[in-house]
């Protein structure tokens, strides 16, 4: 075959996770519930329950995350794993995990951010699965837990 023989296809349209976090979600009509989205209200109060986090543990926390992320990035068995499971794995996870509790609005915030529903591992370990349990049948997407999880939590705030 030549190669100026190409077959163009037209790709399908696919909805990226950052549309369902930027999403207004009283105003969303589709298949999914309300509560697979952020609103801009829930947003602003999760970053105002986060900023009452001490400086030095938010200083603390964005430290470590940084390491936690470079690991992420360079360890083979991370960077292409299919499961953000193998990310607690690591041992730059470890500190971040001994923070407790009190980095949970932390996570939360982070989590506020599509590409970071991975916090997901984190917030779980933190918790040692305790208030981590999604009852609803829609929870393969790792990105979708993640949205209900901050909505959980915000919830007993």
């Amino acid at each position: 075959m030549a190669s100026d023989s190409i077959v163009k296809v037209p790709l399908q349209t696919v909805h990226e996770p950052e549309s369902i976090w930027n999403s207004n979600a009283d105003n969303k009509q589709d298949s999914l519930s309300t509560r697979d989205f952020l609103t801009n209200t829930e947003k602003e109060k999760i970053k105002e329950l986060a900023s009452q986090v001490p400086d030095s543990i938010r200083n603390r926390f964005a430290s470590l995350v940084d390491k936690w992320n470079i690991a992420i990035d360079h360890n083979p068995k991370t960077r292409y794993s299919a499961s953000t499971y193998s990310y607690a794995k690591l041992p730059e996870f470890i500190p971040l995990k001994s923070m407790g509790k009190q980095i949970v609005p932390l996570i939360m915030e982070r989590m506020i951010n599509p590409s970071d529903f991975y916090f997901l591992v984190l917030y779980e370990a933190v918790l040692e699965g305790n208030e981590t349990k999604d009852d609803s049948k829609f929870s393969g997407s790792e990105q979708i837990r993640a949205i209900r999880c901050v909505k959980k939590w915000l919830e007993k705030q």
